[in-house]
């Protein structure tokens, strides 16, 4: 950069990237970040508690697990999890079905982009695979989530996506 100080992510990524890190360029930015995230999480668990809601049930994950080495090039896949840390409630998931056989395959329609690329691969030979959702509550209601889920494995039934150490997707705990 012009100033002399060595640039850690490109010169898009702004002030707060460049090293040394300028504590008085940054802290404007930052708090309007965590004031923003406030907001949201307030605004969340207003609706929340005035829905009368005990909890929220959410996919796991956009996909079954990754090939190793995958995580990468598909961390966007993680996203309906990252909301609930961000906001710092309870959030507990659990596996409901297994990857069928007509289902290891990812259509990204016209998207030839590279996480539609990743995501076809990635589904490449999942068949048996568990596909989790997630229960989330309100802020200290933690034991409220572990209900929730027991409900919902009592509903589906408890899945053991590893019954001697082989996936057995017709395995069912009771």
């Amino acid at each position: 950069s012009q100033d002399g100080s060595r640039v850690l992510a490109g010169d898009h990524a702004g002030d707060c990237l460049r090293w040394p890190l300028i504590a008085s360029d940054c802290f404007p930015h930052c708090m309007q970040v965590i004031t923003r995230v406030s907001e949201l999480r307030d605004s969340f668990l207003e609706r929340f508690a005035a829905a009368g809601l005990d909890a929220l049930l959410c996919p796991g994950l956009g996909l079954p697990a990754f090939p190793h080495g995958m995580s990468v090039l598909l961390n966007q896949a993680c996203s309906y999890t990252f909301v609930w840390n961000l906001f710092n409630v309870p959030a507990g998931t659990l596996p409901v079905t297994f990857v069928r056989a007509d289902e290891q395959f990812y259509d990204g329609g016209k998207l030839h982009d590279s996480l539609s690329r990743a995501a076809h691969v990635a589904m490449r030979g999942s068949q048996g695979l568990p596909i989790g959702i997630q229960i989330v509550t309100l802020p200290w209601k933690d034991e409220a989530c572990l209900g929730a889920m027991q409900v919902v494995e009592d509903a589906v039934g408890r899945l053991d996506p590893m019954p001697g150490g082989r996936l057995d997707p017709t395995a069912r705990l009771h």
